[in-house]
């Protein structure tokens, strides 16, 4: 049997305001703790 899956398509909805609130700034480290699909880790 195979099956057969729509891609993946994530919708930003709070991009703005999560870059605000994390004031990057120059010369910062900052680490995108996201794993596609699966959320926040």
């Amino acid at each position: 049997m195979t099956r057969v899956t729509a891609p993946f398509a994530h919708t930003t909805v709070l991009g703005d305001e999560a870059v605000r609130l994390l004031a990057p700034r120059p010369g910062g480290l900052y680490c995108d703790a996201t794993l596609g699909g699966g959320g926040h880790a």
